[in-house]
């Protein structure tokens, strides 16, 4: 008996959980750390504006958690 193939969303969530099982969680929230904000300063921002954030905040040993 074969196992139903994994969809692209359940690999991204088993990469992303292999990476934190691995400890890699503070490296990776640094890097996108860094590249949100550099994102963030070429959006030329204004006080009052709000920007919509959409992620995969998927549960497993990542905590479903963004940095």
């Amino acid at each position: 008996m074969h196992d139903k193939p994994l969809t692209p969303d359940e690999k991204l969530q088993k990469e992303f959980n292999r990476w934190a099982t691995a400890g890699e969680g503070p490296k990776m929230e640094q890097h996108h750390l860094d590249i949100t904000e550099k994102t963030i300063r070429l959006m030329n921002l204004r006080p009052g504006e709000r920007v919509l954030g959409l992620g995969y905040p998927a549960p497993g040993p990542s905590g479903g958690r963004w940095p």
